[in-house]
C-alpha cells in the first residue's frame, strides 16, 4: 500500500494519478472485505496489521484535506476501522501535532499531478476536519 501511496502522490500525469487512484481503491476494497466487526483488524485486539496500518492513514486524512478521491469512500467497516486507530493514544502520539501540516508541505513541493492540484486548489477540497475548502 505505501508503494501506491508513493506512486499516488509522486504521478507525473492524471493516467498515472488515475492508476494509482484505482489500485490504492482495489487495496481499500480487499481490506474492507477482510475487516471484521473490529474495532482492531483482528477484531477487539490490536495487531501489528493495525501498528502498520494506523500510520499509513495519516496520508489519507490529509489527501482528504485536498480533495475525494474515492480511495477509502463508501467502505464502512474500513471507515469506523479508520476512526479507532486515529484514537488510539498510540497512534495518535506516534507524530507530532505539526504532522498534518508538515505532510501538506511536502505533498506541495512534489513535482507531481496531486502538488499542481494542491495549487490550484482543484482537488474537489472536502473542507475535512475544518470543514473549510483548501486554500491555494
Amino acid at each position: 500500500m505505501l508503494n501506491d501511496i508513493a506512486g499516488f502522490y509522486n504521478a507525473p500525469d492524471a493516467a498515472a494519478f488515475d492508476a494509482k487512484t484505482a489500485s490504492l481503491s482495489a487495496k481499500a476494497d480487499r481490506l474492507e472485505g477482510e475487516l471484521r466487526q473490529g474495532p482492531y483488524f483482528a477484531d477487539e485486539t490490536f495487531s501489528l496489521v493495525d501498528a502498520v496500518l494506523g500510520p499509513v492513514f495519516r496520508y489519507f486524512d490529509t489527501f482528504d484535506e485536498i480533495g475525494e478521491f474515492g480511495i477509502l469512500a463508501g467502505r464502512p467497516k474500513l471507515a469506523a476501522w479508520r476512526a479507532a486507530l486515529a484514537v488510539r493514544p498510540s497512534v495518535a502520539a506516534a507524530v507530532g501535532a505539526d504532522y498534518p501540516e508538515r505532510l501538506m508541505a511536502f505533498l506541495s513541493r512534489r513535482k507531481s499531478h496531486l502538488a499542481r492540484k494542491i495549487a490550484a486548489g482543484t482537488g474537489e477540497p472536502s473542507g475535512g476536519a475544518t470543514g473549510q475548502p483548501l486554500e491555494a
